[in-house]
């Protein structure tokens, strides 16, 4: 573009300049970057009226995940707690936060009372606080009653549940969506002829009413999606992820935005799109690659297979001299990725559960474990292929041959978008819920930690 998509101003380089924006924001993992639609000046503005609340709604996404940003490290993020034993010393003005490493700490210095032991503990972060806090007078009662006195900097010992409040409907969370979806239909070209009613309404001024008919919950509404997104933590090797897919159907364009592997989102930028149809696809894991090259004891037939997805030539080369590319590009894979990589996953997905399904073969665990997803994804999200392989085996062919490249696009003869419109508030609360639970899931902490969903 030649000029700023926000104020239409021509790029000068002088008045005018070109800024470097994370389509997705820094603050959150994004790493997809331009330099050719906004101006420094309108950047600027937009990371104040927009960015900065968006940043402060999902940070709590970002300190699960432990994601850091180019500039700095990942915040806190505020947790509500039920202790096992009552907090003294200021419990209703105390705030508490959960910390990536999962500690959990007060904003002012509080203190827990063991009796049987004998013992007080009190909790503070700052150090130079907990020292001025034992000089309190009750914490000098209880040291003159024979307690014994302590100092932690994380409380979570004394945490039975924390809980953490999410409103992923808030008009600044839907506007920062908005706002990712229109730059990267930029980013991919698409005129800004065809966005100017969309920036007008939502990003230089906010509908409210409007964008939540613009900004709408995904749904999966085919078997393939029902099935890939049961437990996808555990099949995805790029969890947790950031995805963008922009699309037309007809005169409407759309751009799916997935955040985290938890937040799915469809924006409706345009119903009189005028450009030409495709597919533009974008896919990041937001974390580094968790790959230790001392712990691997792969083969030969594992090292070609791993040779050949990372694109390192084998031929005229000693096992040693590929082991050692492989194993260093394994640990220093970058974080965009070929977005084909999903659609191979879906169609692996699919195609090894009809294998599965048909065969009535029992009693493996990768098969035990492929058949309870489908449970699973039959039970939440009504999946019905291993239903109607049960009545017509020859159904199969029909899968076999499928083509899955309009995965979150296409529902039968509609668009998935439109077809997810049609689902019921209650049902789309539930599934919005059920991605909530399966982060937790996906870090080993759905035991310790609920999500809050709210509905604005």
């Amino acid at each position: 573009m030649e000029t700023c998509y926000f104020c239409d101003k021509p790029f000068d380089g002088v008045k005018v300049k070109r800024h470097d924006e994370h389509i997705i924001p820094n603050a959150i993992g994004g790493k997809l970057k331009s330099s050719e639609f906004l101006c420094e000046c309108c950047g600027g503005k937009l990371s104040v009226s927009i960015d900065s609340s968006f940043n402060e709604h999902l940070q709590v996404f970002s300190v699960l995940h432990g994601v850091s940003r180019d500039r700095g490290e990942s915040k806190k993020a505020a947790v509500e707690v039920i202790s096992r034993v009552t907090p003294m010393g200021g419990k209703k003005s105390v705030t508490f936060s959960l910390n990536s490493d999962f500690t959990i700490t007060p904003d002012r210095p509080i203190y827990f009372v063991d009796e049987d032991e004998r013992l007080a503990t009190i909790c503070c972060s700052i150090h130079k606080q907990a020292q001025t806090f034992m000089q309190n007078a009750e914490i000098g009662k209880l040291r003159d009653d024979g307690y014994r006195v302590v100092v932690a900097s994380d409380m979570a010992q004394f945490v039975v549940q924390s809980a953490l409040r999410v409103d992923l409907e808030s008009i600044e969370v839907l506007r920062g969506l908005a706002k990712i979806a229109i730059e990267y239909a930029l980013h991919c070209g698409v005129s800004i002829k065809d966005l100017v009613d969309f920036r007008d309404r939502f990003i230089k001024s906010c509908d409210d009413t409007e964008l939540l008919g613009a900004v709408t919950q995904y749904y999966p509404t085919t078997d393939e999606e029902k099935l890939y997104e049961t437990g996808k933590y555990h099949h995805e090797d790029w969890y947790p992820n950031h995805q963008l897919f922009l699309f037309s159907r007809g005169r409407d364009l759309y751009c799916y935005v997935e955040l985290f592997g938890a937040i799915q989102k469809y924006v409706h930028l345009s119903s009189t799109y005028s450009g030409n149809p495709g597919v533009e696809k974008y896919l990041q894991k937001i974390t580094s690659w968790n790959f230790d090259p001392a712990a691997w004891q792969g083969g030969p037939k594992d090292l070609h297979i791993m040779a050949g997805q990372l694109d390192v030539p084998f031929e005229g080369r000693t096992l040693e001299q590929v082991k050692k590319e492989v194993l260093h590009m394994a640990q220093s894979r970058p974080y965009e990725l070929d977005s084909d990589a999903q659609l191979e996953k879906v169609e692996a997905l699919v195609h090894t559960l009809i294998t599965y399904a048909i065969s009535d073969i029992k009693g493996f665990d990768a098969v035990d474990e492929m058949l309870r997803k489908a449970a699973e994804a039959k039970s939440g999200l009504g999946f019905m292929l291993v239903d109607r392989l049960k009545q017509d085996r020859l159904h199969a062919m029909k899968w076999i041959h499928k083509d899955f490249s309009s995965f979150r696009i296409r529902s039968g003869a509609d668009s998935c978008p439109a077809v997810a419109a049609t689902m019921s508030p209650e049902n789309l609360q539930h599934y919005a819920a059920f991605r909530l639970y399966e982060t937790l899931c996906s870090i080993g902490r759905e035991n310790q930690i609920d999500f809050l969903l709210e509905n604005s």
